[in-house]
């Protein structure tokens, strides 16, 4: 199953997260924007857009600071 969207909706997309930073992967030779927010519990959410060609990839995860930079890091395909 292929499903492909028009450039306009798959970049539609919205989140409240603000900026945090910017991480560079020497994989795919570009510079990532990540951003995070608080969630209601406490904890912090971190995401991720990458846009490569015409191939949209979002990361989002509830996890460690840490251990998110290093998978945006270390993204590769």
């Amino acid at each position: 199953l292929q499903i492909i969207y028009l450039k306009e909706s798959s970049s539609n997309r919205f989140s409240d997260a603000q900026a945090y930073t910017v991480i560079s992967n020497d994989w795919l030779n570009i510079e990532i924007p990540v951003r995070k927010t608080q969630r209601t519990d406490g904890l912090y959410e971190y995401s991720a857009y990458i846009e490569i060609d015409n191939a949209y990839y979002y990361i989002q995860g509830v996890l460690e600071e840490e251990q998110f930079i290093s998978i945006v890091e270390n993204v590769s395909f």
